[in-house]
Formats: structure tokens, sequence, C-alpha cells
């Protein structure tokens, strides 16, 4: 169980990061 959340944390926050570069392109 651990695993699967720890695996599930770093998707999560892999996606967070790919939307903020989107939101900062289209900032500047």
């Amino acid at each position: 169980m651990d695993g699967v959340n720890q695996n599930c944390s770093a998707l999560i926050y892999f996606l967070i990061n790919i939307h903020f570069d989107e939101g900062r392109d289209e900032m500047f």
C-alpha cells in the first residue's frame, strides 16, 4: 500500500509540474 501511495504521489507531482510548465508558457 505504501509503495502504491508513493507511486500516485509521484504521478500527481509529475502532472502538476507539466501543468505549471504550460501555464508559465502562456503567461510569458
